[in-house]
């Protein structure tokens, strides 16, 4: 059995190109980063908990559906403040009928996106952002700037399909035309196939933009920027230009 065009749930990306075969008891996985196949994996791992466990006298026994989901449903009604936590890598169908399910019990539903995402959300709700599909940065993005991101690690595939090396309507040449700048206080991966990285001090990315501001405002930064960040006012100069000329 072979499907085709599935969106891949682990790091964001949303890939939808993935084609996934199954035959027997074996996987065979196309497209996916190796973050994306081990997840598509799981679904023939012998770890993978195939029927439900109903615990009893402090052990756990295999029990069928309908008395897993009845043990389920008594629990929630008879909860005073229930919380549904549900994960990133669930369906958008299935969050909705949790959210559902929370504001019927009266309880607080909350994801990952508390630790995760969730301050990011409140910033572009609070101060709004220029934002893009990624068919566009393909298609147009000369310069692409990673601030406090490893793709080539975290989210495999996104230089290689969005952003970096594929070749878009404006920039046929792929990475060729192409810039890369890397802002980590790391020598990551990605830092070491950008064409600039900048180094700043751990924690000092404020300090950072504002100098920049300042440099794009027409005025030069005090000294103690230099101090503050690690990163010398002639770098932020030359990313600067390299910003305002892409």
């Amino acid at each position: 059995m072979a499907t085709k065009n599935i969106v891949c749930p682990v790091c964001g990306a949303s890939c939808d190109d993935i084609q996934v075969e199954l035959e027997g008891q074996g996987l065979t996985v196309r497209n996916a980063c190796k973050m994306g196949n081990a997840k598509f994996q799981e679904v023939v791992s012998p770890h993978r908990i195939r029927e439900p466990l109903v615990r009893a006298d402090g052990d756990l026994r295999r029990a069928s559906w309908d008395e897993a989901i009845e043990m389920t449903a008594r629990i929630l009604a008879n909860s005073e403040r229930p919380l549904l936590f549900m994960g990133s890598e669930t369906s958008t169908e299935a969050m909705e009928v949790g959210i559902h399910m929370a504001e019927f019990l009266g309880g607080i539903a909350d994801s990952n996106s508390t630790v995760c995402h969730g301050p990011t959300t409140m910033g572009i709700q609070e101060a709004g952002r220029v934002g893009a599909t990624a068919g566009q940065s393909k298609s147009r993005a000369d310069l692409t700037v990673y601030w406090g991101s490893n793709p080539l690690e975290s989210m495999p595939r996104h230089m290689s399909r969005y952003a970096v090396y594929p070749r878009g309507y404006w920039t046929q040449r792929g990475r060729f035309d192409r810039t890369v700048i890397c802002v980590d206080p790391r020598r990551s991966i990605t830092a070491e196939n950008a064409d600039l990285h900048i180094q700043l001090n751990p924690n000092t990315d404020y300090e950072l933009l504002s100098a920049l501001l300042t440099l794009l405002h027409g005025k030069r930064p005090h000294q103690t920027a230099e101090d503050v960040t690690g990163v010398s006012i002639s770098e932020m100069e030359k990313m600067l230009d390299m910003m305002k000329s892409c």
